[in-house]
């Protein structure tokens, strides 16, 4: 039978594609349904992640299992000993995750990372609620680690500190006017810059004869 790049055979092709059709003819003029892609991924987690019609998936599902083993719903591929439940919960078919949950796979089966079907699918709302309705386990939340005694010694000698943490926290303890606006603050600073910048000028003499100008801006 045909073999692609990566491994990949013409009945994974069907698989994936969901037909149902291509599945049969394949298989009836000698598709073998143990060839495994170069991730030591079957047809079977093929069809149980494939996109499409899950209820075309469902029927792959049975004439893979006539034609092999019903215990091939335990199988894992190589590369990370996913079940095709994990791969079902993963791209959201829910339909199958019911079908392989009634035929006897563990809900709270685990692949090589130790992650679950539930913890396969965070992205599969609709599944996830399925699998915590089924009595799956749900995952521990991650233990607070006790911060090092330095970060609490740090922390204190801030709050007692007086000196203000940033200058957005404490304008008044900087010299800010806290009772005028931002905009009135930067229209005052850009006064001032002018205003050095032309008494520069006048005392290298390169300010045009007009005494009167800073006068006039700083009036």
């Amino acid at each position: 039978m045909f073999i692609g790049a990566g491994g990949v055979t013409l009945l994974m092709k069907a698989c994936k594609r969901m037909s149902v059709e291509c599945v049969k003819v394949l298989l009836e003029y000698g598709a073998r349904i143990y060839d495994c892609d170069e991730w030591g991924v079957y047809p079977i987690h093929v069809c149980a992640g494939a996109y499409g019609d899950f209820d075309d998936s469902l029927k792959i599902l049975d004439i893979l299992l006539e034609a092999g083993n019903p215990e091939d719903i335990h199988m894992k591929d190589a590369e990370s000993e996913k079940l095709p439940l994990h791969y079902a919960a993963q791209y959201g078919n829910k339909k199958l995750c019911q079908k392989l949950l009634d035929m006897g796979v563990d809900i709270n089966a685990k692949d090589k990372h130790g992650r679950t079907a539930y913890m396969s699918c965070e992205r599969q709302k609709k599944v996830r609620e399925f699998l915590e309705q089924q009595g799956c386990e749900l995952p521990k939340p991650p233990e607070k680690k006790p911060l090092p005694p330095l970060f609490p010694a740090i922390k204190n000698t801030n709050q007692s500190s007086n000196q203000p943490d940033s200058l957005v926290a404490a304008p008044a303890a900087l010299g800010r006017d806290t009772s005028m606006s931002l905009e009135g603050e930067v229209s005052m600073l850009t006064t001032e810059v002018e205003i050095n910048a032309l008494k520069d000028k006048e005392s290298a003499g390169e300010a045009d004869h007009q005494p009167s100008l800073t006068q006039e801006i700083e009036s």
